[in-house]
Parts: C-alpha cells; sequence; structure tokens
C-alpha cells in the first residue's frame, strides 16, 4: 500500500532533476551558439548564443510537458495521444521561431536570426529533456517494483 504522499515524493525527485537537466542544456546551447558564430569557446555576450539559449529553454519546456503526461509511466507506451497537447507543442514551436526570425519580434526580444543548423542543435538539446526523465521514471518504477 503506497503512502499519501508517495506522488509528491516523486515529484520531489523529478523537478530538480528536470531543472537541472534544463539549465545544463539551455547553458550549453549557448556556448554553443556562441561558437557556431565566432569559432570560439569564450564567455562573452552572444546573440547567436542567446537566441539558441531561447529555443531550448522554451523547447524544453514544451517537450518536458508531453513527458509529464504520466508521473510514473513511459510515454511512448501511453495508449492514447493528447492532439491538444500536440497541437499547442506545435504552436509555441511556431511561436518560439518567429519570435527568433521575424525581425521586428527578434529585435523587440532581442535575438537575432540564427542558421538552420544552429536552430537544429538547439532543438536538440531541447529534446533531450525527454529521454532523461524517462530514464528517471524507470528508475522510480524499479526501485517501487523492489518496495512491494
Amino acid at each position: 500500500m503506497r503512502r499519501p504522499g508517495f506522488l509528491r515524493m516523486e515529484w520531489a525527485l523529478i523537478l530538480p532533476i528536470r531543472d537541472f537537466l534544463v539549465t545544463a542544456l539551455v547553458m550549453v546551447s549557448y556556448f554553443i551558439g556562441h561558437f557556431m558564430e565566432t569559432g570560439e569557446w569564450t564567455i562573452t555576450n552572444s546573440a547567436h548564443g542567446t537566441t539558441m539559449a531561447f529555443v531550448t529553454m522554451s523547447m524544453a519546456e514544451i517537450f518536458h510537458s508531453m513527458n509529464m503526461r504520466s508521473q510514473r509511466g513511459s510515454i511512448f507506451k501511453l495508449g492514447s495521444k493528447n492532439w491538444l497537447l500536440l497541437g499547442a507543442a506545435v504552436v509555441s514551436l511556431l511561436a518560439t521561431t518567429a519570435v527568433c526570425e521575424i525581425p521586428l519580434l527578434a529585435g523587440a526580444f532581442g535575438f537575432t536570426s540564427v542558421e538552420p543548423a544552429e536552430y537544429l542543435v538547439a532543438l536538440l538539446l531541447s529534446v533531450l529533456v525527454v529521454p532523461i526523465v524517462e530514464l528517471v521514471k524507470w528508475i522510480q518504477r524499479r526501485s517501487a517494483k523492489h518496495e512491494d
């Protein structure tokens, strides 16, 4: 029998891991963006790094929302699709792209247009939140199985 606070305990494990992961991915994205822009690994203000960090951060949150459709179950084994969530993800991707690529919007937010390769790197980094949280959920399922 599970304790009432068990699910809160799970969230207490997932949220700090997710927060640390997203922070690390955003920082990596920034430095890769700066390197792709200048060819240097330096700590400085970088327009491409800032834009890539924004794309990584915003899309990592969207991918993570898909990941949290189930607190313990794998999103790859869920039987149904949440079409509203998938639609919101597509709209968010389009809005993020618009903010980065439309000059008026990009200027208002302090972003710059990035090359397709840079945008792809930022998106790939943001997707990494899915397998890592899936790994955490797998560990939770295995430990719960051993407790029962």
